[in-house]
């Protein structure tokens, strides 16, 4: 029976509550909706969907999935017994194994001829789970038939093998072609129960060849296509095991060990090294830290966060930051802001990063320049500081971008050139970096969980002795080392933390200035905010946050000193009349002539700057900072610049006094700078309509419009861009009424509704991929570009990158069609 046809059956038979945690296990099978079951069993059979969904299991989950692809028969003749599997994985108790079938068919990554796990008799994988695991499954390499069925190499020295086992007295019967070689070679290692006898006999070094291909079957040997040698000659470790066939060549340079041989280096088993617990919180690496001393540094993390933030907006505000040709950031512009904020590159280039992310800082698409969201960082900077750091610490966990790899060299693909990868350039972007930072925290967060729960439990049984302990010294939290964190994120979710190997330092030395981590230990707002709660986050940093101060100690050099964290309005005022500087907890303020003259052309006049400094000064205004203020506003205002929207030139002055004199003209807001030229807040054409309507008729120059709305629309597409890449990693949102409405569809149809798009197209790769197997003919029915059809009589070969290989027995000659010309494909 067709597996598609069998998962569609099954997937019909599950009642609402069941497809709804497949749904949400994996959101992308309805996203769009599917018109039938045989549709959606299509689509959990893809190569993507599959993928998607082996990245989210447990590695325990993963062995069990490993373990079935090893034993299922691939034609789907027979299925794996409960009983074949506690066998393949010697260290799985029955009640858990049962446990993760559940897991795996609510996921549809299998299914079974029942409904229920415990009643089930056999387990089916679904097609393509195969080809997405790879060819060596549970680190086992290809079966004996596989072999010689696809490496013609390894086919031909199967041949001799069984000759020369043959010829030193070993049963086998005779095989004159490669697959029955094979087969008889399978035979063989299948009933091989004396293979450490048989080892004990071989040259020395023989057994250290095969356990180093134990785990990666395949190894490079030079001349591996070598002739077979004969078991009577003194043999090397390699031609040994060349010769009883316990590796075979595949190509010219490498071997592999069939997995029979594999099988029997393990025992019988197929997963032996199974893990049903998680690693144990090992605290020798990295020790404990005191819970209070992690609270602080966490503290000091975020405070030292808000005033980079805020150092960086006001020197992009002065300087917008110019971007390379080839996109992003230089080396040059990074120095500049690193100066100005007195901070080495590396944390210049998150904050920038991270200022980004927030919508703090936007790209002028007309420019090219990466400027100051103003009105963002306005309404920004006058919320609350816990408020603050959430907004920064969620675009964070969200961006799909990676700083920690600025400065790295890139690697060549096919669409790009080698290079090194520049701040806020396309190399830094990863569509994965926000579900690799999810398993990194995720990994952090379970183990500091575990930590306090074993601390807890030896409280229990030690009441007396931890109550005195307690009176003693404070509570502590584990100081996590990026091995112990590896160790667990890759028992967790393996696929996924293989690719986070190379970034988790990068991880959590951001995770550390954001104030996550505090001294290497979880703070207690950092372990909210990644548990999936950023409001009890932020209401946490608040409890523990010193209150802000409402004043600052001006003094005579023209500094102001904040003595701790001033209020946002406060500080959004100094900022305005000083410029920040320094660093530490006392924020110090130095103002300048030109600060002062950039408040005033803020509107402030002398009198609100004196008024606000005497107001909040607790050592008053001394007096050179007073003469400044007054010295500076009586220079400010000799030169002028201001802004109009259109200008109108007359050449009869008295023309244009008379238009100015007019009461419709007062909407205009005209000014007039000279007697032949007057200016408008008005666009060219409202001026234009008003002259024409009192019979002025005026020729209309053309200027290039304000660049904003292009800014907008370039912010836009970048958000787009971003939800775009998010729903690639992460699944598209599920929404219940989108759940209800695609239940619905499914059960208004029959079960098995044959149609054209997904289901055509799984049924007819399906059938081609088992004729490649079993090197079968089968009748493909093909369409030309004209929309002719042609049916023939073909082997097919392989299928990759949408196409097929296929052997014409007729002409003798073989071809490559695309798969979108296959229209239907017929077993003979």
């Amino acid at each position: 029976m067709s597996s598609l046809k069998a998962l569609t059956a099954n997937l019909a038979a599950r009642n609402d509550q069941a497809l709804r945690l497949l749904f949400v296990a994996r959101p992308d099978l309805i996203t769009p909706p599917v018109p039938d079951f045989a549709a959606l069993a299509a689509r959990a059979c893809t190569r993507a969907s599959l993928s998607r969904a082996l990245d989210s299991l447990s590695l325990r989950e993963l062995h069990v999935a490993q373990a079935l692809v090893v034993l299922a028969d691939r034609d789907q003749e027979h299925g794996v017994t409960t009983a074949d599997l506690v066998e393949a994985i010697p260290g799985c108790p029955p009640e858990l194994l049962r446990a993760l079938l559940e897991s795996l068919t609510t996921r549809a990554l299998i299914y079974s001829n029942s409904g229920e796990i415990e009643s089930a008799d056999e387990h089916f994988t679904v097609s393509s789970l195969r080809e997405v695991m790879g060819a060596h499954p549970a680190g086992l390499g290809r079966p004996y038939l596989e072999l010689a069925a696809t490496v013609p190499l390894a086919g031909a020295r199967m041949v001799s093998v069984a000759a020369g086992l043959r010829a030193a007295g070993i049963k086998l019967p005779p095989a004159s072609d490669p697959l029955a070689a094979a087969r008889a070679l399978q035979r063989w290692a299948d009933s091989l129960d004396g293979l450490d006898a048989l080892l004990a006999a071989a040259p020395p070094g023989s057994v250290e060849v095969l356990r180093h291909l134990s785990t990666h079957p395949v190894g490079t040997v030079p001349r591996a296509g070598r002739p077979i040698p004969q078991l009577q000659d003194r043999l090397t470790p390699v031609d040994s095991l060349l010769a009883y066939g316990l590796i075979v060549g595949i190509t010219e340079t490498s071997v592999e060990m069939p997995r029979a041989v594999g099988i029997a280096l393990r025992n019988g088993a197929i997963i032996d090294d199974f893990r049903a617990d998680p690693p144990a919180v090992n605290t020798d690496d990295g020790g404990t830290v005191s819970a209070s001393i992690a609270a602080n540094a966490a503290l000091s993390a975020v405070t030292e966060l808000l005033r980079n933030v805020a150092a960086l907006a006001s020197a992009v505000e002065k300087t917008p930051v110019s971007t390379l040709r080839s996109g992003g950031v230089g080396v040059r512009e990074l120095r500049r802001l690193a100066a100005a904020l007195q901070a080495d590159e590396q944390l210049t280039t998150f904050l920038l990063e991270l200022a980004v992310a927030a919508n703090l800082i936007t790209l002028d698409v007309d420019t090219s320049l990466w400027r100051l969201n103003s009105q963002t960082f306005a309404d920004f900077s006058h919320l609350p500081r816990q408020e603050q750091w959430r907004i920064l610490a969620l675009a964070w966990c969200a961006t799909d971008r990676l700083p920690a790899l600025v400065g790295q060299q890139a690697s060549a693909s096919a669409s790009r050139p080698a290079g090194t990868i520049n701040a806020l350039g396309p190399l830094a972007c990863r569509p994965d970096a926000a579900a690799l930072r999810q398993v990194a925290v995720a990994a952090l967060t379970n183990l500091d969980r575990d930590f306090l729960q074993r601390t807890a439990a030896t409280t229990t049984t030690t009441a007396n002795a931890t109550a005195t302990a307690q009176a003693q010294s404070p509570g502590r939290r584990p100081a996590l080392s990026a091995t112990a964190i590896m160790d667990r994120a890759h028992w967790e979710q393996p696929r996924l933390a293989r690719r986070l190997r190379k970034l988790l330092d990068g991880f959590l030395r951001e995770a550390a200035w954001l104030g996550i981590l505090g001294s290497a230990a979880l703070s207690p707002f950092g372990t909210e905010l990644i548990s999936g709660d950023p409001e009890a986050a932020a209401a946490t940093l608040a409890s523990v946050l010193p209150v802000p101060v409402a004043h600052f100690l001006l003094q005579a050099d023209l500094t102001a000193v904040a003595p701790g964290y001033l209020e946002p309005e406060i500080t959004a005022q100094v900022m305005a009349i000083a410029d920040a500087e320094g660093q530490g907890p006392a924020s110090q303020y130095r103002i300048s002539a030109d600060s002062l003259r950039r408040a005033f052309n803020a509107g402030h006049t002398e009198a609100t700057v004196l008024e606000f400094l005497t107001r909040h000064s607790a050592t008053g205004v001394p007096q050179p900072v007073e003469y400044l203020i007054r010295d500076t506003a009586a220079r400010y205002g000799s030169l002028r610049v201001g802004s109009a929207t259109s200008f109108l030139i007359a050449q009869d002055p008295e023309a244009l006094a008379d238009f100015l004199a007019l009461p419709s003209s007062s909407a205009l807001q005209l000014r007039l700078l000279a007697p032949t030229v007057a200016i408008s807040s008005a666009d060219p054409a409202e001026l234009s309509t008003a002259l024409a309507a009192v019979g002025l008729h005026a020729a209309v120059e053309t200027a290039k419009s304000s660049s904003h709305p292009a800014t907008n629309r370039a912010a836009t597409v970048t958000a787009a861009k971003r939800t775009e890449d998010d729903a690639l990693v992460h699944g598209p949102e599920l929404k219940l009424d989108a759940v209800g409405a695609q239940l619905a569809t499914l059960r208004s149809k029959p079960a098995w509704v044959p149609s054209g798009g997904e289901t055509a197209t799984a049924l007819g790769l399906e059938a081609l991929q088992r004729a490649i197997r079993l090197r079968e003919q089968v009748c493909i029915t093909l369409v030309d570009g004209a929309g002719n059809q042609e049916r023939l009589v073909l082997v097919p070969l392989s299928v990759q990158g949408g196409r097929v290989r296929v052997f014409d027995p007729l002409r003798e000659t073989e071809r490559v069609v695309s798969i979108h010309r296959v229209m239907e494909v017929e077993p003979l």
